[in-house]
């Protein structure tokens, strides 16, 4: 799709046939994708740490719901983007009361006096607001992207291992070809669908 981004892609594939299946899997380390976490049917599959995130699982590490996580990023900022924040248990605390990142800026006055640091945390996100709001908008996942397949078009049908050997060997990245086996492998054990 050369209009939408391959994480909105993936996200809005979760949400439109994530009632499909018992479980959903997000095969992804970009920690983004937990805001497409829905219970236990939709999880984040971690396959290098080998973690695997429920709901619950996103609640208890980041203290808001998938829904809340990217007005938390915005309040907790990057630093490495050179966007500053709140820390994480400040921004969780503001968001549980208040419920998003529009509220935390409108009721700065209420919760600044309350809160250690509050009076320069409220005046800095007041005064970068739109820095926060664009980065919440970056870090949200769409989820309604139009998808031209129904899920029964994704199934997976296997790999032709000779003609994608063939490819990979025209672009000279030889190191993949042993693993085409083990997906061969993976794919006549189970259904698997890809977006």
């Amino acid at each position: 799709m050369k209009r939408f981004q391959a994480d909105d892609v993936i996200a809005s594939a979760a949400h439109r046939f994530g009632d499909a299946a018992d479980v959903t899997y997000i095969c992804s380390s970009d920690q983004d994708f937990c805001q497409c976490v829905r219970g236990k049917r939709v999880v984040l599959m971690n396959r290098i740490r080998k973690t695997i995130a429920t709901e619950a699982d996103v609640i208890s590490r980041y203290g808001v719901t998938p829904g809340q996580l990217p007005d938390y990023l915005a309040l907790v900022g990057d630093v490495s983007d050179g966007i500053p924040g709140f820390g994480a248990k400040k921004a969780a605390r503001l968001l549980q009361e208040y419920g998003d990142l529009d509220q935390v800026i409108a009721q700065a006055p209420a919760w600044a006096p309350t809160m250690r640091g509050g009076t320069t945390l409220a005046a800095t996100l007041t005064e970068r607001s739109r820095e926060a709001e664009l980065y919440r908008n970056l870090s949200i996942r769409r989820s309604d992207v139009p998808l031209p397949h129904e899920l029964k078009d994704l199934e997976w049908r296997n790999i032709d291992v000779p003609r994608l050997a063939a490819s990979i060997a025209d672009v000279e990245e030889d190191a993949v070809i042993p693993r085409l086996n083990r997906w061969d492998r993976i794919g006549q054990s189970m259904t698997v669908y890809y977006p």
